[in-house]
């Protein structure tokens, strides 16, 4: 799933829920139910190339994404006021793939029992990349306009 779709459950998630514990674990929770749905990530472009770190189309792709992640999370403190629990929403839903998928230090993460065994056994079962270029493009686009529509209600 993009990092903007993640974080905008986890934001939306963190202004509802006042506890940052709960806020955090719901967020988490929420990472693996996205996961769980088709979708669109560097997934895709990992599954066509052994160094995707070396396409510089998917690298642009990635750091915009996270770009636009971290400016929605500055708007929604600009309009709701900095607390823990939206903090908390925005770390836990990128959890799972902060600790999995980054080429810096994953792997040396997986080697860490509790670790290996979540990104083994949860996050790998649950995650559902789309196979394919039309529906890549389909859910690429299918994605962005309800990110579009979930930011414009967390920001109105």
């Amino acid at each position: 799933m993009l990092i903007l779709a993640h974080s905008t459950v986890g934001l939306l998630i963190g202004t509802a829920v006042q506890n940052p514990v709960l806020s955090f674990f719901l967020a988490w929770f929420s990472h693996y139910v996205l996961d769980f749905i088709p979708h669109s990530d560097t997934g895709y472009f990992k599954n066509l190339e052994k160094n995707w770190l070396k396409n510089k189309k998917v690298v642009t792709w990635v750091f915009v994404d996270a770009l636009l992640s971290v400016i929605l999370f500055y708007l929604v403190i600009l309009k709701t006021g900095f607390t823990f629990s939206i903090l908390a929403g925005y770390l836990g839903s990128l959890g799972p793939d902060i600790l999995d998928n980054s080429p810096f230090w994953s792997r040396a993460l997986h080697k860490i029992p509790f670790i290996q065994w979540e990104h083994k056994h949860i996050h790998n079962r649950f995650h559902h990349t789309a196979k394919g270029d039309k529906a890549f493009i389909f859910l690429v686009l299918i994605s962005y306009i309800i990110n579009i529509g979930l930011i414009i209600y967390l920001l109105r």
